[in-house]
C-alpha cells in the first residue's frame, strides 16, 4: 500500500483545525461560524487511481468447477465486505475528541480492520506527527471531523479472497456538546476506492485510494 491513506489522513486533520478553532468559542450558536474558509475542505484522496488490479483469471478451457458459482457465498460475501469497507472508513476519517493519544487511541481502532502491510503504510512517522498535534487541539475544543456515508457501498472484482470497494462520503466537523455531537461545518464531498484481502476468514483493508 502506498502513503495515499497517510497523506489523505494528514490532510484531513489539518484541514478542519482552522474551521473548528474559529467556531470553538460560540459553542451554543447552530449558525454555522463566520465563513473564514468556506471552500469545501475536501481531501485529495481521489488520486488517480490504479487499474492494475490482479488480472483476471483466464478464461479457461475446461469445464466450469461446480463450486465457482455459488450465489449464496457471493452474496454473503459482498455483504461482509460492504460491511468491512464501511467501518474502515468511518474508523480512518473519525479523527478527533475523546481521543487524547494518536498511537494509544486512533491507531489501534485501525490495526484490527487492515492487513500488515496497510497498516505499516498508515502508521508513519509523519502520520503520527500530524496526527499527534492535531489531536491536542482538537481534544481541547472537544471536536472531531467525522464522514456521513453516502449511498450503497459498490462492491466489484469480488472473487473468493479478494475484492474492491468504492464509498462516497460527506466529512463534518462537530463539536461535542453534552451527550451528543453537533455538525457545525460540513467540509464536502468525496470518494474512496478500498482494496481488500480475505485472510482467515475476514475481510481486511489492504489499500485505499
Amino acid at each position: 500500500m502506498d502513503r495515499r491513506i497517510s497523506r489523505a489522513l494528514a490532510a484531513g486533520v489539518v484541514v478542519s483545525l482552522p474551521l473548528l478553532a474559529g467556531c470553538g468559542g460560540g459553542a451554543d450558536s447552530g449558525s454555522g461560524a463566520p465563513a473564514g474558509t468556506s471552500a469545501p475542505a475536501t481531501s485529495q484522496a481521489a488520486a488517480p487511481s490504479t487499474s492494475a488490479a490482479a488480472p483476471s483469471t483466464p478464461a479457461s478451457t475446461t469445464e466450469p468447477s461446480p463450486s465457482s458459482s455459488p450465489s449464496t457465498d457471493t452474496a454473503a460475501d459482498k455483504k461482509d465486505v460492504q460491511k468491512a469497507s464501511e467501518k474502515f472508513v468511518t474508523a480512518v476519517l473519525t479523527i478527533g475528541y475523546p481521543d487524547k493519544s494518536y498511537t494509544k487511541d486512533y491507531l489501534p481502532r485501525l490495526e484490527p480492520l487492515m492487513t500488515k502491510s496497510g497498516y505499516a503504510s498508515v502508521k508513519t512517522t509523519e502520520t503520527e506527527k500530524e496526527g499527534t498535534k492535531a489531536l491536542k487541539q482538537l481534544y481541547s475544543q472537544r471536536s472531531r471531523s467525522s464522514p456521513d456515508l453516502k449511498g450503497d457501498t459498490k462492491v466489484s472484482d469480488l472473487t473468493a479472497d479478494s475484492a474492491t470497494a468504492k464509498i462516497s462520503y460527506e466529512n463534518r466537523a462537530q463539536l461535542k456538546q453534552g451527550g451528543d455531537w453537533k455538525t457545525i461545518k460540513k467540509l464536502g464531498k468525496d470518494s474512496v476506492t478500498i482494496k481488500l484481502v480475505k485472510d482467515g476468514g475476514k475481510w481486511l483493508v489492504d489499500d485505499a485510494k
